[in-house]
């Protein structure tokens, strides 16, 4: 069905390299899944856009070769050829659907106008409703009146992927549909690809950094860096015989679901506790309209040790954040109280003017760094900043941010450059570098590797562990990913609608968990080793 032969897509003038995409050779057949695996920057997404004439910027230019779908070179097509084509014989489904959806559209007119665009034949509005109980969405009917801002995460994604099935097309590319959301909810997701792909014959082209994903889903794998494609083949043969040093060195990155070894046998000492944290949303109606209630967090208690790895987890919506944020004072708890070992009891109920000392000893790394830094501060500003309102000369607050940067592993010049300039994990590095910059005994971690590839991601949790274990650092580590919590935590804290559902050793949640909640949980986590799977106990070298 899809034939890429010898595609170069050339970068703009003055980048480091000349070409994003080099001589990208991929097959793809009817009914047949291919996963496109690499880092950020491997070519992936551009790969995929090529093929639609959806490259996102005009500066980049596409330098030779062809792509045949179904028997048409989709490059000299015109662009009235191209939209012929795309939602209709080709459906995109977006990595973040919430960008990609019209925020001022209902559902149900965005679907219909797919339909309209490729003249539908049968009535668009039927379509519609058929389309949204293929991905089994609830009460499509009355769903087509919703708007994209009033639906969950996983529900918007069905959207997006009821959207690019609408007009039945011939192949499907999906691009991270998945990298955003929770365990359960990614599991959903892909049980629904495979059941579009088997049921209507539909080749998939998938994008994903998960190799979890990859063993689940993929017929064949084409693995990519710095543009080109390094190993491609079945996935079998790429999973357990990778030969390229770099596939295997992604393998090597994808984080166990096993607990890690447990490093003290006593109790840590005391740090932080919480006592029936209760948090209720309160929205308003439309004029006489009544408005709604949503408990965030339902009597919610935990401990923390100093030196200790708390992971708290859960699906989205289940509190995770409302508890970071209220434990950082960023937002204030009905009800409950919380004291701070040696430094401030109940300081919840405390004033803002009294809240410095706990400010300082409890730092927040959010999930996206580059929308918690500040673009028209320079990193060292960035760092420097919090040092300066705690009193320290410029000077010195300049010294300490070039010993920190150090520290997570960057380039003292970093310093003078702005956010723009960096990638995602270098990022991640720099907020990490503030948080510390203020000698804090409790890092609240809230979803900090989420959005980043997968050895990325390993750099920024060894990262993490060492400078737990350098500096005595607390953690409370928020992540919907099991496997995350794993590799991280001592301890994992369940959570479900705002309330505990049970909070165990690590060990103790993978191997033997209280609640069946729990236990889905664990079983909707990807893996590399499920019955009829690929198993490489061999190849990976940690």
């Amino acid at each position: 069905m899809l034939h890429i032969r010898d595609l170069s897509i050339a970068l703009p003038p003055g980048s480091d390299r000349q070409l994003a995409v080099d001589r990208v050779s991929l097959d793809l057949a009817a009914g047949e899944t291919l996963c496109v695996v690499g880092e950020s920057g491997s070519g992936k997404s551009l790969t995929a856009s090529a093929i639609v004439g959806l490259l996102p910027s005009p500066r980049l230019k596409v330098h030779s070769g062809s792509i045949l779908f179904e028997g048409r070179d989709t490059l000299r097509m015109s662009e009235s050829g191209l939209r012929e084509i795309r939602g209709g014989r080709i459906g995109y489904v977006f990595q973040d659907p919430m960008s990609s959806l019209n925020p001022l559209e209902r559902i149900g007119k965005q679907i219909r106008e797919v339909l309209e665009l490729h003249a539908w034949p049968g009535d668009p509005q039927r379509r519609v409703v058929e389309a949204l109980r293929d991905v089994h969405l609830p009460s499509p009917e009355s769903l087509i009146d919703a708007f994209p801002w009033q639906l969950s995460g996983g529900q918007r994604q069905r959207v997006m992927i009821a959207m690019a099935i609408a007009s039945e097309p011939a192949m499907v590319i999906a691009d991270e549909p998945t990298s955003a959301l929770d365990v359960t909810t990614q599991a959903q997701i892909l049980a629904l690809l495979r059941e579009l792909r088997q049921r209507r014959s539909i080749a998939l082209f998938l994008i994903t950094h998960d190799f979890g994903v990859v063993n689940e889903m993929a017929d064949r794998v084409a693995v990519m860096r710095n543009g080109v494609v390094v190993e491609e083949g079945a996935k079998r043969d790429v999973l357990a015989r990778a030969r390229d040093p770099y596939t295997r060195r992604l393998l090597g990155a994808v984080p166990e679901l096993r607990a890690r070894t447990i490093r003290r046998a006593e109790p840590y000492p005391p740090l932080l506790r919480a006592d029936h944290l209760t948090k209720t949303w309160r929205t308003r109606g439309r004029l006489f309209g009544r408005g709604r209630e949503v408990k965030a967090l339902d009597s919610v208690s935990l401990e923390v040790g100093q030196g200790e790895t708390l992971a708290v987890v859960g699906e989205s919506g289940s509190g995770k954040s409302t508890l970071a944020r209220a434990l950082c004072c960023l937002t204030r708890v009905d009800h409950g109280c919380a004291d701070l070992h040696g430094i401030a009891t109940d300081y919840l109920s405390l004033p803002a003017r009294s809240l410095q000392p706990v400010r300082r000893a409890i730092q927040l790394v959010f999930q996206d760094p580059y929308s918690s830094l500040n673009p028209r501060r320079t990193v060292g500003q960035s760092i420097e900043i919090g040092l300066r309102a705690n009193g320290e000369s410029a000077a010195a607050a300049r010294a300490r941010t070039v010993e920190l940067l150090a520290r997570v592993q960057l380039d003292p010049a970093a310093a003078d450059r702005y956010p723009n300039e960096f990638s995602g994990g270098q990022r991640q590095r720099i907020v990490i570098a503030r948080a510390l910059a203020m000698r804090p005994k409790l890092l609240v971690a809230d979803e900090p590797v989420s959005a980043l590839d997968v050895s990325v991601q390993a750099e920024i949790l060894d990262l993490l562990d060492s400078l737990q274990q350098e500096e005595g650092l607390a953690m409370l580590f928020i992540t919907h990913d099991l496997r995350v919590a794993a590799r991280m935590a001592d301890r994992a804290l369940v959570m479900r609608g705002g309330m505990m559902v049970e909070t165990s050793s690590m060990e103790r949640v993978l191997a033997d968990p209280e609640q069946e909640y729990t236990a889905s949980l664990v079983r909707a986590v990807p893996r590399m080793t499920e019955a009829g799977s690929v198993e490489m106990p061999a190849l990976i070298e940690r």
